[in-house]
């Protein structure tokens, strides 16, 4: 990835406040958006579950025009700040609405980073499987998520306590993930990608 892009992207954020520049530009240093790149087909529509503030969706969209891009999140303030980011493009959307329940349209792709964590165990299933049953056949879902077998630090469990009090019993080791993931009914490959602070794993499944 060069800098050029990202800068771009983060240059979306230019209107916002302190805070969530600042958290634009952190979270932009640990988001390796080219890991997610490399997956993605060249068009039809990808959808981003927990986008947040819309980072890797807006750098995803630069790079593949003929895609079509969703992002969907619970925080109304966080789709609130995605949202005009959008500017004049037509390829990108930002939905406010809850995954458990939300209608996506069909996709050839679907992304979750740091997201799963943040919901509950039967929420987890149940999410997963409404992504199954909207993805075309032959269609990717990426998954990253924090391994916390081996995390010496625990950094993500610190940051994820201060900022957004989640709950250690909501992560899954990989062994688990995989479980899960092919009982649904995906083919998965497992991918570790360590970052700075970070033992991040991502998951490619294959429906």
């Amino acid at each position: 990835m060069t800098d050029r892009p990202m800068k771009n992207v983060i240059n979306l954020y230019n209107d916002q406040d302190l805070y969530t520049k600042f958290y634009v530009r952190l979270r932009s240093i640990f988001i390796n958006v080219d890991a997610y790149s490399d997956y993605l087909p060249d068009n039809g529509t990808v959808v981003d579950i927990g986008c947040g503030y819309g980072l890797l969706l807006n750098f995803l969209a630069t790079s593949r025009p003929n895609c079509s891009f969703i992002g969907a999140d619970l925080d109304k303030r966080r789709i609130d700040v995605a949202s005009k980011t959008i500017k004049k493009r037509d390829n990108v959307a930002f939905l406010l609405g809850d995954a458990r329940n939300l209608d996506f349209p069909d996709c050839r792709a679907a992304i979750m980073v740091d997201f799963l964590h943040h919901i509950d165990l039967k929420d987890q299933i149940t999410v997963l499987k409404r992504v199954y049953s909207f993805l075309n056949e032959g269609g990717v879902l990426i998954i990253a998520e924090i391994d916390p077998t081996s995390e010496p630090l625990k950094t993500s469990f610190i940051v994820d306590f201060i900022l957004y009090k989640a709950n250690k019993s909501r992560f899954r080791t990989p062994f688990e993930w995989n479980k899960v993931l092919k009982r649904i009914g995906f083919r998965v490959e497992t991918i570790r990608k360590h970052i700075p602070l970070f033992a991040r794993v991502m998951y490619v499944c294959y429906k």
